[in-house]
Order: C-alpha cells, then structure tokens, then sequence
C-alpha cells in the first residue's frame, strides 16, 4: 500500500486542518508543496491531477480527496481511532454544521452568524469563541450524553475546522 500524499501549501489553513486531522489520526503520509503565491497550482501537471487547482487534496486509498472538512469526515469514517465526530448521526450532523459555518464564513472573508435565543436576532459567532458558545450559537442541544462529555469527543475536529483562515 502506497503512503498517502498530500499536496498542500504551508499557509493555507486548509491544509493546517488536514495536517492537525492526519496527525491526530496518526496517518503517515508525504507531502507535496503546491506554492500557491508562485502560481504553482495552475501549472498543467498539477491541474491534470487537481482540475480544481486547490490545496489540500489528499492522495489516500487510491482516491484524490479535496476540501478540508470533507478530507477530515473520509478520515472519520475510513479511520475511526481516535474519533473526531460524535457517532451519534444528529451529533454528528450538528458538529459538521458548526464547522461549515465556520469554515464558509473564514473563506468568504466573513464571521459566521447564529440566531442569538437570548435577544432574538443574528449576531456574529466571536471569532475566538469557546466551543460551549461555539454549539450554543448554532443551537445545539445535545440529546445523548451530554455537553461535558461530547465535549471531549469534538474537540479535535472543533479545533481543526475553527481554525482561522
């Protein structure tokens, strides 16, 4: 079986958050520098492996996996020691849309926003927030084991997708 590579660009948080997911689930892999601020992600060769041109994209079990979050749910489910998502599927569905929100919004140059129950109205997700205001902002009442212990099973993948752009 051949290592998994990942092309990646040392800046690009994307790539941060797939590097933290690999290592977190102890994943050996080879990386392949795509300098993105020389343009080196237009570059035909690069392009017929990667039509898109993004970073990270991830060689791994004879596919080519782009997008962060979707990288970090294929490691997830492919392997799960040490799990990054709650098993639970409406958990786990709350955990992705945290980290949608927060990854679309970082990309776009924008926070997130979340219905604030206490005043009635949308407000911006504190960029540095807790992850306790993190779930309250995306309204998230778990109904499994609870907060605390939740907590402890999320707070690999929170870190990696929360982290900045």
């Amino acid at each position: 079986m051949t290592r998994p590579l990942l092309h990646d660009y040392f800046r690009s948080s994307a790539c941060y958050r797939v590097r933290i997911l690999l290592n977190l689930k102890g994943v050996d892999y080879d990386r392949h520098s795509v300098n993105l601020a020389e343009g080196a992600q237009k570059d035909p060769a690069y392009r017929a492996l990667n039509p898109q041109g993004f970073v990270p994209m991830l060689e791994i079990d004879g596919l080519k996996l782009t997008q962060s979050l979707s990288i970090a749910v294929y490691l997830d489910q492919t392997r799960p020691e040490p799990l990054l998502m709650p098993r639970d599927p409406a958990d786990g569905a709350h955990v992705r849309a945290l980290a949608l929100q927060a990854h679309v919004g970082a990309r776009n140059g924008l926070r997130p926003i979340a219905r604030d129950e206490d005043f009635g109205q949308m407000v911006p997700i504190p960029v540095r927030c807790t992850e306790p205001e993190a779930l309250r902002a995306v309204g998230w009442q778990s109904n499994s084991a609870g907060l605390r212990q939740l907590r402890d099973e999320l707070r690999a993948f929170l870190r990696a997708a929360l982290t900045p752009a």
